[in-house]
């Protein structure tokens, strides 16, 4: 069906809902050239940019100039002159492209070809220049003071000096670079420029040059700011990687101390595994790459790389490598150290439980030579309980840091934990926050180390420059399964399994396997048992080498293992003896049944398992 069917003998100028009419019964769009191609894909500049009239007619087309988003226009278009800008949104597509997206001021439409944005309005649109206002000029200016030029003098604030604000260019500017925050402690001042914390001798330093012939008489650029009408409050900071310099949450406007690297922009695009040949021999001598799992184990680790350098997403797990020392397990990392600047950090293990925390804020933390240590009051099971805390199903982390207030941070970091210890950390058998290596290959020559870091440092891009670039590609062509295997539960390897049995002691490894163990095996036991009843066992059995344990620490290690309390908890008489029940297999089969029901299949399970010397449950 044509337009000519739908409106015959039309001779009238369409309104803008009678064209969207036509091109939803057509199967067109009216933004769109007549190939299909976004009107505005591939454009050279057209006509002369938005006049003076046009910005004034409509103050969103100012805003958009003003940032510098109109690429082109004005153009004819079925809807009247319209304009190619680059979309707000740009980042979120898929391939960051620029072109494809319009906006026509006589009717406020706007209109992104992209998959990310084929729901947004002109109304999205008006929200989200005016962040971007907001954020270009820290708060100072918003969408609303381009609609209202024409003020009444009544309502605009009045400074200490006696004037409307602003009064003069320095004041514009002192106020525009300082924010108050409220619960800064000493430093209550924030520098937007500077982006550093000030408390009153700071700003007073930092303006009273700037300010002075404006000032009154024993008036500082502190005080002055205190009293000011046009003061910016916020209620606190908060370190948010990938937000604007100020970010709302909760209810509470925060300033955002983060900066981002100028480092983290790619300098290049289309870099082949060639182009990074030298990386990748050492990443396969580190990792290793002989085995099938050895390979899967590498290619999700490269998936890791890519996704810590290329985005703000938190992993599901860090990586731990164990091995000689001259491996290169912190050489191989270093092309995402420098692409990350000061979001990459390096710290001791026993800093993970210290009191400050400064390291958590960052993108990628290196902590070198882990190690288990009682000496002090930080043990390997103290680290990952911290660990465990700020997994990635926490969005932020508390940050203490030394003579600072304590403020929350984007919980981003990932972790890549190095030592020359073999069991550097105790793992759960249950751990899905850690992806182990083992390896014991021969390490670098000193020579070959030499040449690979040379080759990371020179050319125009440099070795390093092209790794990141290899990464970024890499993250932005990673398809979603893989990207959710990286926010999942981390994968097993041998080395993983390795740890996990050597973080055990042997009266836990012994417990296990008794649990695994099936009849006729003399280690066999039935589904409901005692811890007396196994410290009895244990006592029993060749192959203990360890000292008995107590009921009381038999109890913990049940509990350790997965085995579920029977009868609420509650104790049961067995022999004169109250003794608490569990369930270490089939656990549904037991949990409703009454003390009576359960020492009946104790009494039953003792006879199918040979456990009858052991020990006799009887009611009393």
């Amino acid at each position: 069906m044509t337009g000519d069917e739908l409106f015959p003998r039309l001779n009238r100028r369409l309104d803008a809902d009678e064209i969207d009419l036509i091109a939803a019964r057509v199967g067109a769009d009216p933004m769109r050239g007549a190939k299909g191609a976004p009107s505005g894909a591939g454009r050279t500049q057209t006509g002369p940019g938005p006049t003076q009239q046009a910005m004034d007619a409509d103050p969103l087309l100012r805003a958009l100039d003003l940032l510098g988003l109109v690429q082109a226009g004005p153009r004819p278009s079925p809807m009247g002159m319209a304009y190619d800008i680059e979309c707000p949104w740009a980042g979120e597509h898929t391939d960051r492209a620029t072109s494809g997206t319009v906006y026509v001021p006589v009717r406020t439409k706007f209109r992104c070809h992209h998959g990310h944005c084929d729901k947004r309005t002109h109304e999205h649109l008006r929200e989200r220049v005016d962040q971007m206002l907001r954020e270009e000029s820290g708060g100072l200016t918003g969408l609303v003071h381009l609609e209202f030029d024409q003020v009444d003098p009544k309502t605009v604030p009045v400074s200490p000096l006696g004037k409307a604000l602003p009064v003069t260019v320095e004041e514009a500017r002192f106020l525009a670079d300082t924010v108050y925050v409220g619960s800064g402690g000493r430093q209550k001042f924030w520098s937007v420029s500077r982006r550093v914390r000030l408390d009153d001798d700071g700003l007073n330093t930092r303006w009273q040059e700037e300010l002075r012939d404006i000032l009154p008489p024993k008036v500082t650029p502190a005080r002055l700011y205190r009293t000011h009408g046009g003061r910016r409050d916020v209620d606190g900071y908060v370190s948010w990687p990938g937000g604007g310099a100020l970010v709302s949450r909760h209810g509470q406007t925060l300033v955002n101390t983060w900066t981002a690297p100028a480092s983290l922009t790619p300098v290049t695009t289309g870099v082949t595994d060639q182009d990074v040949a030298p990386w990748l021999v050492l990443v396969h001598h580190v990792l290793g790459s002989t085995t099938l799992e050895e390979a899967g184990a590498l290619e999700h680790t490269l998936d890791w790389m890519a996704m810590v350098v290329g985005s703000w997403i938190k992993p599901g797990w860090h990586i731990l490598i164990t091995g000689k020392q001259g491996l290169g397990k912190d050489v191989i990392i270093l092309p995402i150290v420098r692409a990350l600047g000061a979001m990459a950090t390096e710290i001791a293990g026993s800093a993970i439980t210290g009191r400050f925390n400064a390291w958590a804020q960052a993108r990628l933390v290196q902590v070198n030579e882990m190690r288990q240590t009682t000496r002090a009051t930080s043990t390997a099971h103290d680290q990952m309980n911290v660990l465990k805390l700020w997994d990635n199903s926490r969005e932020t982390v508390r940050i203490d840091e030394k003579g600072a207030p304590v403020f929350e941070a984007r919980n981003v970091f990932a972790m890549w934990l190095t030592s020359n210890e073999d069991v550097p950390i105790k793992l759960d058998p249950n751990d899905r926050r850690f992806v182990v290596f083992n390896r014991q290959e021969i390490p670098i020559r000193r020579d070959l180390l030499d040449r690979y870091l040379s080759w990371m440092d020179i050319g125009a891009p440099t070795g390093s420059q092209l790794v990141h670039a290899w990464l970024d590609q890499r993250w932005r062509n990673m398809p979603a399964v893989r990207v959710d295997a990286l926010k999942g539960r981390a994968f097993m390897t041998a080395a993983k399994g390795a740890m996990i049995d050597a973080s055990m002691d042997e009266n836990e490894v012994w417990l296990r396997r008794v649990i695994d163990a099936q009849p006729p095996s003399s280690l066999a036991i039935p589904d409901v048992v005692s811890a007396e009843m196994l410290v009895t066992k244990m006592g029993l059995s060749r192959e203990n080498k360890q000292t008995v344990c107590s009921s009381r620490q038999m109890g913990n290690l049940l509990s350790k293992v997965g085995a579920e309390r029977l009868n609420g908890g509650v104790q049961i008489r067995v022999d004169g003896e109250r003794v608490r029940l569990w369930a270490v297999r089939n656990v549904g089969k037991y949990d409703k049944m009454s003390p009576t029901a359960l020492i009946v299949v104790i009494q039953q399970s003792q006879q199918s398992t040979g456990m009858g010397g052991v020990m006799h449950y009887t009611t009393r």
